[in-house]
């Protein structure tokens, strides 16, 4: 499990780890009174094929609520590494948005593949129209071919 220090804990899992790295308690959302430590799960997991047999096809089941209690309360082994570097949480519009800025203005630390042509980022084979106007950094992906007109 992919683990990160925040400022505020509160919005998202929080994990107790032992010094080995080891999961030991989770809390989900907790309150200021009931937070135990400013490592949270990121949600990024690497994960044995077999535990995949744990989760059931019929019915809804949550890894944070549902898979990682089964793994402690089987005592099988579930560890955690704390990342460093640029990561938010993407888990709604404005924060899928603001990553996407913050990759383009250079600030996640993410080489986009482009070049830079007056406030855009234009990948291979992408055509910006001589009409445009770039407002900001604008990511033309590519192929992709911008009109005449405000970006």
């Amino acid at each position: 499990m992919t683990l990160y220090r925040v400022e505020n804990p509160l919005e998202y899992g929080v994990v107790v780890t032992d010094d080995d790295g080891r999961l030991g308690r989770f809390q989900e959302k907790p309150t200021w009174g009931e937070v135990l430590s400013d490592t949270i799960n990121t949600g990024i997991y690497v994960i044995e094929p077999s535990v995949l047999d744990l989760v059931p096809e019929d019915q809804p089941f949550d890894f944070s609520n549902d898979l990682f209690p089964i793994l402690l309360r089987e005592n099988m082994p579930l560890y955690g590494c704390v990342a460093d570097g640029y990561w938010t949480d993407v888990g709604n519009v404005e924060e899928y948005r603001r990553a996407n800025v913050d990759a383009v203005n250079g600030v996640a630390g993410v080489e986009l593949p482009g070049r830079g042509d007056g406030g855009a980022l234009a990948a291979a084979g992408a055509e910006i129209s001589p009409g445009a106007s770039i407002f900001g950094q604008v990511l033309v992906a590519r192929e992709c071919k911008s009109g005449p007109g405000r970006w």
